[in-house]
């Protein structure tokens, strides 16, 4: 390579290099720190829970066994409620999180969805049989609660993964001689 063309390719490269800094959009801004990441992971996994249609389709389905139409209200579970459920199973898992503790909660979440699944479809297949009080309507009952307190205590571990119990203050002793009132 000639001494032009050498000298050429070098300055190419520095001013490459000189210029990739002067246009670039600003100075990096520092990693976001772990809690900022928790709180965003949070807010992410809360909305996504936020969006459940099923308590509405559920309570359609209450009203329906109020009303002594257990059939009906089998049917609403059916058609309706487990869809429902289905398509917000696969919301709250296409949530892209980026900490381990807010991936561990959403497969928490996708746990307690598939056993809310499970509990509807047991309840469904108890109602269907009409206006029957049995141990295998009382154990579907059961389960559907036990299920819908699963999915409130993932709605609140959610909503506190990035934001810490703050510890409770702590009385102090006044000092001697105040007044207390």
């Amino acid at each position: 390579m000639s001494r032009s063309l050498a000298t050429k390719a070098l300055l190419c490269g520095v001013l490459t290099v000189a210029f990739s800094g002067a246009f670039a959009c600003g100075p990096s801004a520092p990693p976001p720190t772990s809690a900022a990441l928790l709180r965003a992971d949070s807010a992410a996994l809360s909305e996504a829970i936020a969006r459940d249609p099923a308590p509405q389709i559920l309570s359609e389905a209450d009203g329906m066994i109020d009303d002594r139409r257990s059939v009906r209200a089998s049917e609403i579970m059916r058609t309706a409620a487990l869809p429902a459920v289905r398509r917000h199973l696969e919301r709250v898992g296409a949530v892209s999180l980026q900490t381990a503790e807010g991936r561990a909660l959403q497969e928490r979440a996708a746990r307690a969805y598939r056993r809310r699944m499970e509990a509807i479809e047991r309840y469904a297949a108890a109602l269907a049989r009409g206006e029957v009080e049995d141990e295998t309507l009382l154990g579907a009952v059961r389960a559907h609660r036990e299920a819908e307190e699963e999915v409130l205590a993932v709605i609140e571990a959610a909503q506190q993964l990035g934001h810490p119990a703050q510890p409770a203050p702590t009385k102090r002793r006044p000092a001697p001689g105040a007044v207390v009132e």
